[in-house]
């Protein structure tokens, strides 16, 4: 089951004063919190919503309920049933019962000896790193059970506590949650970053996982560039500047793989003193062993090319 948070997830998005094809806005989340990617990139996927007033309420707390739904539409759990765990506060009526029984059933949640799930106490900082760690498939008894610290520890050694490091039984913000998933999802997948600086401009590619399968032997990849321009030049982004090789093959960007995943090809530019995100989408053999991604980006000030890093990786 540990492979279970194989699955896609974009972490960033258009920001900035460029174009925002595909954003997720809210009036009280701003580009450069330490949780703004984290929430954006949930909202985008439909993972976790806003309030009809528009804003996120990034320091309010979350349930438990609430919860147990965003870790269930990020793994993908089947909701349908039949159900063999349920709880007596969460008959079928219950707005979340297909969420916490699905959640129950793939053992990542649990009730209190009651038989009851609580289903609208806020959830703490310790319940919620101990159910994202389950849900990897780590069990308390494996852990050495000793609740919370097996847990926390284990969510430390795999990169879940990176942005959120907040080991409490106090209520846990949305904002925070929203970081902890994140972080859980980067790390399970292996997530490679690649950094690449001048004096004017740094580059950073990350391969959030990054797969959607296809067929028996394809599947596109999306990855995420952020380049954070301090130069007094605008630097151009499109899919048409970078080139990605597998296995010594050149791959096309994959015009069906953006519409597959809910994005707007991007074709946008990273202004002075700006930083701009955009998603690159690749058709992809299954079986690859390696592929390098070369950039060449074009200062459109002076009308020539900064550099051309390169971002390397191996299965």
């Amino acid at each position: 089951m540990r492979n279970i948070l194989a699955f896609l997830l974009c972490l960033a998005l258009l920001a900035g004063s460029g174009a925002t094809a595909f954003a997720a806005n809210f009036a009280d989340v701003e580009n450069g919190e330490y949780y703004s990617e984290a929430v954006f990139s949930l909202a985008e996927r439909g993972w976790i919503g806003g309030y009809e007033d528009g804003t996120f309420r990034p320091t309010a707390p979350i349930t438990r309920a609430e919860f147990a739904v965003i870790l269930v539409n990020v793994l993908g759990l089947d909701t349908e049933g039949p159900f063999e765990k349920t709880f007596r506060d969460v008959p079928k009526t219950h707005w979340s019962y297909k969420f916490v029984s699905a959640a129950a059933d793939a053992g990542f949640i649990s009730g209190y000896p009651d038989g009851k799930f609580q289903p609208e106490r806020n959830v703490s900082y310790n319940e919620a790193i101990t159910m994202i760690v389950a849900s990897k498939g780590y069990t308390f008894e494996e852990l050495g059970g000793v609740y919370p610290t097996s847990f926390t520890n284990k969510a430390r050694d795999l990169g879940i506590l990176n942005t959120c490091a907040i080991l409490s039984d106090d209520p846990a913000t949305r904002a925070n949650i929203a970081c902890l998933v994140c972080d859980s999802v980067k790390s399970d997948n292996g997530q490679d970053c690649f950094h690449y600086a001048t004096g004017d401009y740094r580059v950073f590619i990350e391969r959030t996982g990054f797969y959607e399968e296809i067929d028996t032997e394809n599947l596109y990849m999306d990855m995420v560039l952020t380049v954070e321009n301090d130069s007094a030049y605008t630097f151009h982004l499109s899919p048409a500047e970078f080139a990605l090789y597998v296995d010594g093959k050149l791959m096309p960007v994959s015009d069906e793989g953006y519409e597959m995943m809910g994005l707007l090809k991007p074709a946008t530019y990273a202004a002075p003193g700006k930083t701009m995100r955009i998603h690159l989408v690749y058709l992809m053999p299954k079986d690859y062993t390696a592929f390098t991604l070369q950039m060449d980006l074009i200062n459109t000030g002076t009308g020539k090319a900064d550099g051309e890093p390169k971002a390397e990786y191996a299965r």
